[in-house]
């Protein structure tokens, strides 16, 4: 099992005060088909549950797009969850948004990896 942290507060490293929403990216780059849980947090809210299912490049749904996940400027944790042992498996990129417009984007590299 591979977990992956994304955290964001006001005056932070990633700042939340100019995040309302994110889209994510998830791929498979590896050589195994996994599951991969995603949960985002507003403090102790859940605003997103999803659980995915991510084949390998270049079968379809190797890569997984979660669009929309609001985040109201408030600091937020998305976690990732895989069922895979190997965290190079997993290929992430998150866009940053406020009010429609990108403000940021951040990889797998920005997320703390808490297990694996």
């Amino acid at each position: 099992m591979s977990v992956f942290q994304l955290v964001a507060d006001a005056n932070a490293r990633i700042d939340s005060r100019y995040i309302n929403s994110l889209d994510v990216v998830i791929q498979n780059p590896g050589s195994r088909v996994y599951e991969a849980l995603m949960i985002g947090y507003c403090g102790d809210d859940k605003i997103h549950l999803s659980l995915n299912q991510i084949k390998t490049v270049p079968l379809v749904y190797s890569t997984i797009n979660i669009n929309d996940v609001r985040t109201s400027y408030l600091p937020f944790r998305l976690e990732v969850i895989t069922n895979i042992n190997q965290p190079d498996s997993t290929a992430m990129v998150v866009y940053a948004k406020n009010e429609g417009n990108l403000v940021a984007v951040f990889t797998e590299q920005d997320f703390v990896l808490l297990d694996q």
